[in-house]
């Protein structure tokens, strides 16, 4: 799991940005700023920009994609 905050929700597209630190186990090296799409669009409903979360993402069919995330305290 890494964690990440939301910088914006686009619910209608199912994805998510998220600012977050190093993925190494996608390759992303250094922290960035990424617009994800998520494999299940309800969990977006639990979530308000400004929230930190944890997130594992994967490939799925060749897309990076969230595929769980919950919002920590």
């Amino acid at each position: 799991m890494t964690n990440g905050q939301v910088q914006k929700i686009d619910s209608t597209m199912g994805k998510v940005t998220l600012a977050h630190g190093p993925i190494k186990s996608l390759g992303m090296d250094e922290g960035m700023t990424v617009v994800w799409p998520v494999q299940d669009a309800s969990t977006l409903k639990a979530l308000q920009v400004g929230d930190k979360v944890m997130f594992h993402a994967e490939r799925v069919n060749g897309t990076l994609t969230i595929t769980e995330i919950e919002k920590t305290k």
